[in-house]
């Protein structure tokens, strides 16, 4: 059995053994490396995912003022302003994925070899002080980024505005094809009138029992004749606009229309003319059932 003494001494010095030592921490680097990975993946898709969106939007601009015959009207010169601020941040922004870059490759050099690092070791303080850059970096990346964002809307916004939007080409056509087709059926109808109109005249000159109203059918069929003869010149005018449309058009299945584009008015230009022409038929038809 030992001594009271004995275990006093054991006691002290334990206790100066303590008192001597200093406690380490290490840290894996293993779980550091997750850290930095996952703020680099989590910028680099930002940067990218921005980058994306400043190429469609470049894409549609170039598509509509390659096609368009306005290309310095409204609202494109607004557009290209917008897209050159934008162009502004996704540079900015790739500088900063540059920094990035630079700091992932001395990370990676700093760490090569070591599973942990000790605390306030000058591995550790470099650590640190990375980290403090990759904050800084994420602040200026952040900055770059609502400012894109903003003004990706305000292009957003102004197509919107100026009802630029991506069609269907072929149901576009068939919009076109539909109504040239019910166009073409009451033109049809119309000359099938005209030529009941002359076989009845012809029928009265050789039955010769009402000689008193051939006048008044050769003027009624002069007349008709008169209006008809200013369909062709409207028809004429009606496949311009349709071959000009279609040769915008081409082989695309769909295309961004707006302002100054063929596609963008191909509807409402066609109906215009349609329109005329149906008012033509409509005079046409007036004249016929004054005989009827």
């Amino acid at each position: 059995m030992k001594s009271s003494y004995t275990k006093f001494l054991t006691l002290c010095l334990i206790s100066l053994f303590l008192s001597a030592c200093t406690i380490v921490k290490y840290y894996k680097t293993s779980e550091i490396k997750k850290t930095f990975v996952s703020v680099k993946q989590k910028a680099n898709k930002g940067i990218n995912d921005t980058n994306a969106d400043y190429q469609q939007k470049k894409s549609i601009y170039k598509q509509l003022t390659d096609k368009t015959s306005t290309p310095k009207a409204t609202p494109y010169p607004k557009m290209k302003e917008i897209l050159n601020e934008m162009s502004t941040q996704v540079s900015l922004m790739k500088s900063v994925q540059n920094k990035i870059g630079k700091l992932d490759k001395e990370f990676t050099k700093l760490l090569r070899g070591k599973k942990e690092i000790v605390e306030d070791s000058s591995e550790w303080k470099r650590v640190n002080k990375m980290r403090q850059e990759y904050k800084s970096i994420g602040d200026q990346l952040n900055g770059h980024s609502k400012k894109y964002t903003k003004k990706s809307n305000e292009f957003s916004a102004l197509s919107k505005k100026h009802k630029i939007s991506k069609v269907n080409m072929k149901n576009l056509k068939n919009q076109v094809t539909t109504y040239q087709s019910k166009l073409s059926k009451r033109l049809t109808e119309a000359d099938q009138e005209i030529n009941n109109a002359r076989t009845y005249l012809n029928k009265l000159k050789q039955d010769g029992k009402h000689k008193n109203k051939i006048p008044k059918y050769r003027a009624q069929l002069k007349e008709l004749e008169d209006v008809l003869s200013l369909i062709p010149a409207k028809q004429k005018k009606l496949e311009v606009r349709v071959e000009a449309f279609e040769e915008e058009v081409g082989e695309n299945a769909t295309l961004w229309v707006g302002p100054g584009m063929k596609s963008f008015t191909i509807m409402q230009d066609v109906q215009e003319v349609g329109n005329d022409i149906n008012k033509t038929v409509d005079k046409y038809n007036q004249i016929l059932s004054r005989n009827k």
